[in-house]
């Protein structure tokens, strides 16, 4: 069985996240089912490309390499490609928890000092006049989102990052104080997935 640093080793240096999981795929892989729900399903290509548009609106915004973006949704496709959009893009997806209080949200929306909010007309509406910080707010349900979306082109490719290098943060409960951001790496899932597959296989 490997160990973690014998999976890290293994790794490229200049790695990103979402262009590990969302790289080369053949077309037969490309028509596999990635998703389920009671609406619709969603192929891993047509998640690629919906990751590469996010991505490319992104860009549209002046945001930055490392540049926090927050995303406040359900679980959703918007959910997914948000994440994974941000991360290809080379930005850091900031994750937060819907059953948090108004108090606690705003308290990562400050503390991350994040310049946009993936989120819905709910929380937008609910927030953005209280947030400290001036966000940009983009609502997957508003129309608007969803032309500037569409008008990608989807053809982004992933940026090049170091595999130590920031992916997401996800906030802890904050049940002894206020909530604190947990950093992962970019190589930190694939290690922490490499390692509970091989638990299982001996």
């Amino acid at each position: 069985m490997k160990n973690r640093y014998e999976i890290y080793d293994q790794l490229p240096h200049r790695f990103n996240l979402a262009g590990y999981l969302l790289g080369e795929m053949s077309e037969d892989q490309a028509k596999r089912i990635a998703f389920y729900s009671e609406q619709s399903n969603m192929t891993y290509g047509e998640l690629t490309q919906l990751v590469k548009k996010f991505a490319e609106l992104l860009a549209t915004f002046n945001l930055s390499q490392e540049d926090r973006v927050v995303i406040l949704l359900p679980d959703s496709f918007e959910f997914t490609y948000g994440f994974l959009g941000i991360i290809w893009f080379g930005a850091v997806a900031v994750l937060v928890n819907e059953a948090y209080s108004d108090e606690d949200i705003l308290y990562i929306l400050d503390d991350s000092r994040a310049k946009i909010i993936l989120t819905n007309k709910h929380w937008r509406n609910k927030l953005k006049e209280k947030a400290s910080l001036k966000h940009r707010w983009l609502a997957v349900d508003d129309y608007s989102y969803q032309q500037q979306l569409e008008q990608q082109l989807g053809l982004a490719l992933p940026q090049s990052v170091a595999r130590e290098e920031a992916a997401f943060w996800v906030y802890t409960s904050g049940s002894t104080g206020r909530p604190k951001g947990v950093i992962h790496a970019h190589f930190n899932p694939i290690v922490a997935s490499e390692n509970y597959g091989n638990m299982f296989s001996i």
